[in-house]
C-alpha cells in the first residue's frame, strides 16, 4: 500500500477511477427539480440579466450582495437551455465531479492513496454535499476552487517564483469572484509562508517582499474592478429587496439592509460565538447532516478541530491555517450557514485521517493505514445516504410548480407584481420580475412599510401565496385596503395601481 508522499501510476489510475465512478453516478444522483432558496434564485436572476445587457443587477437595481462570479458560470448554461432546472443541477454537479477530483489530488500527499480514495468516496456520497451538489449554488464550485488554489499554492512552493506567484495571484484573485471565502484562503497563504519563511531562517522583510506583497497586490488588483463598481454603482439604501445591503451591513449595521443604520453593538456580535461555536461543532461532527450538539456529534466534532489545529502547528499549511480562518469567521458571523463550513469538513477529515495513519504506521508498519481507512469507511457506510432530501424537494418543486401555474392563468404579463415573501423564488417560477413587500413591512412597522415599496418600484398588484406567515400576515391588510381580483383559499390578486396609474 503507498503511503503518503510522492504522486505514482496507482495515483493516476485511482483518481481515474474517482472521476469516472462520480461522473457515471451523476445519472443517478442529479434530480430535475429547483431547491429553492434566495441565493440560488437570485444566481440565476442575475445570469439572466447579465445575457439580457442589463448588467449585475436584481430586480432593476445593482446587486452586490454576492459577487459576480457563480452567475457568470451559470450564463452560458442560462443562454443554452433557459431556466432548466436538470440541466442546472447537472452542471453545478459537474463541478461536483471536478471538486472532488481535485480533493482527492490534494489529499494524496497526506494520506496513503486508498485512504485518498476513501476520502473521496466519503466527501461523494455525503449528504451535505450531495443536496449542495443539486442547488444551483456556489458552494461546490467554490470548494473545487479552494483545493484547486491550494495545489496551485503546493506548485509554488516546490518551486518558488514570480511567474508561479502570479499564476497564483490570478486563480486567488479569479475564484474570490465565485466564493468570497477564497480571501480566507489568501491569508492562510499569508500566514503560512511567513511561518515557513521564518523557519527557513529568511529574513522577514524579504519573505514579504518576494514572497507575500506581490501575491497579495495581485489578488487586490483582480479584485479591485469589483470593489470600484460597488462603491459608484450600488442600489440606493435602505434595501427592499434583500436582506443585505451588502456582507458588511449584515455584520455590523442594526439594519442590515441599510449601511447607514445603528451600529450594533460589539457585545452582540461577540454574543454570536457561543450560539455559532456550538452549531460548528454539531455540523463538523455531524458531517453536515445536522448541527444539534449531542455527545457523539460534540465527540466528532471536538477531534475534528483538534485534528485541525494539530496538523496546522506541525505543518503550518496553507490549507489547515485557511479552515482555521474559517471557523474564526464564523463564529461571529451574523448568520451561520452549515455550508459555509464545507471545505473545512473536507479538510479537517484528512487531518484527522493523517494522524490516524501516521499513528497507525509506527504501530502496525505496513498496515497502518488501516487504522485510518476503517474509520473512514465506517463514516461512509453510515453517512451513506446521498438522495436523503430527494422526496421532500419533489414534493416542494412540484407544489410550487403547480401553484405558479395558476398565478400565471391570473397575472397579465404587463404588470409589476409583487409578493408578500419570497419574490426570488417566485420570480423564477412564474418567469418574470416579482418584488417583496416583507422587508417594507418589516421595516415599516407593518402595513405603513408597504407604500414605499408599491411606490418605489410601481408595483400594480400583489399576489398573495399560501406558503408563508408574511402572506398570512398580510393578506387580511391587503385585501381589505386594496381592489380585490382574486380571493380563493390559497391565491388572492389585489389591485394597488389603478391601470391609469402608470
Amino acid at each position: 500500500m503507498a503511503g503518503a508522499g510522492g504522486w505514482g501510476r496507482r495515483d493516476a489510475v485511482v483518481l481515474g477511477v474517482i472521476v469516472l465512478v462520480a461522473a457515471v453516478s451523476l445519472v443517478w444522483l442529479v434530480h430535475p427539480w429547483f431547491e429553492a432558496s434566495n441565493d440560488a434564485a437570485m444566481y440565476v436572476v442575475c445570469a439572466k440579466n447579465l445575457l439580457a445587457g442589463e448588467g449585475y443587477t436584481f430586480l432593476d437595481e445593482p446587486f452586490r450582495v454576492r459577487p459576480p462570479g457563480f452567475s457568470v458560470l451559470l450564463a452560458p448554461v442560462v443562454a443554452l437551455r433557459g431556466i432548466d432546472f436538470s440541466a442546472l443541477n447537472l452542471y453545478v454537479a459537474a463541478w461536483g465531479v471536478l471538486c472532488v477530483g481535485l480533493f482527492f489530488v490534494w489529499a494524496r500527499t497526506r494520506v496513503s492513496t486508498w485512504v485518498g480514495a476513501a476520502l473521496a468516496a466519503l466527501v461523494w456520497f455525503n449528504p451535505g454535499f450531495a443536496s449542495l451538489r443539486n442547488q444551483v449554488m456556489s458552494d461546490v464550485p467554490g470548494t473545487a476552487l479552494v483545493f484547486g488554489c491550494l495545489l496551485l499554492e503546493r506548485w509554488c512552493a516546490r518551486q518558488p517564483s514570480m511567474r508561479r506567484d502570479v499564476v497564483l495571484g490570478l486563480a486567488l484573485g479569479l475564484s474570490a469572484y465565485v466564493r468570497s471565502i477564497v480571501l480566507v484562503l489568501v491569508v492562510g497563504i499569508v500566514v503560512a509562508r511567513l511561518l515557513v519563511g521564518r523557519k527557513e531562517g529568511a529574513s522577514l522583510g524579504r519573505v514579504l517582499l518576494l514572497r507575500i506583497l506581490p501575491l497579495v497586490a495581485l489578488v487586490a488588483l483582480v479584485q479591485a474592478p469589483w470593489k470600484v463598481r460597488d462603491v459608484y454603482h450600488h442600489p440606493l439604501p435602505p434595501v427592499d429587496q434583500t436582506s443585505l445591503y451588502d456582507y458588511s451591513s449584515g455584520m455590523w449595521n442594526s439594519d442590515r439592509g441599510d449601511p447607514r443604520s445603528p451600529r450594533v453593538p460589539i457585545e452582540d456580535v461577540f454574543a454570536r460565538v457561543p450560539r455559532h461555536a456550538r452549531a460548528t461543532l454539531g455540523v463538523l461532527g455531524g458531517r453536515m447532516q445536522s448541527n444539534e450538539l449531542g455527545v457523539v456529534n460534540l465527540t466528532l466534532g471536538v477531534l475534528f478541530v483538534l485534528a485541525l489545529v494539530v496538523q496546522g502547528v506541525r505543518r503550518r499549511g496553507a490549507a489547515e491555517l485557511f479552515a482555521c480562518g474559517a471557523i474564526l469567521l464564523v463564529l461571529p458571523y451574523f448568520s451561520f450557514q452549515d455550508r459555509l463550513l464545507l471545505p473545512v469538513l473536507m479538510i479537517a477529515w484528512t487531518a484527522a485521517a493523517e494522524l490516524l495513519e501516521e499513528l497507525g504506521t509506527r504501530r502496525l508498519g505496513a498496515r497502518g493505514p488501516l487504522v485510518a481507512l476503517v474509520p473512514v469507511c465506517a463514516l461512509l457506510a453510515i453517512d451513506f445516504h446521498p438522495r436523503a432530501n430527494w422526496e421532500e424537494v419533489r414534493l416542494a418543486h412540484e407544489t410550487c410548480e403547480r401553484w405558479a401555474a395558476r398565478a400565471n392563468e391570473l397575472l397579465p404579463r404587463d404588470e409589476r407584481v409583487a409578493v408578500p415573501m419570497e419574490g426570488w423564488r417566485w420570480t423564477i417560477w412564474l418567469d418574470r420580475p416579482v418584488w417583496t413587500l416583507f422587508f417594507g413591512w418589516n421595516r415599516g412597522g407593518g402595513g405603513p412599510g408597504i407604500a414605499p415599496v408599491l411606490a418605489r418600484h410601481k408595483i400594480d398588484l400583489v399576489l398573495v401565496t399560501p406558503f408563508t406567515a408574511s402572506d398570512a400576515a398580510m393578506r387580511p391588510w391587503l385585501t381589505t385596503r386594496y381592489a380585490v381580483l382574486h380571493d380563493e383559499p390559497d391565491l388572492a390578486l389585489v389591485r394597488v395601481r389603478p391601470r391609469n396609474g402608470r
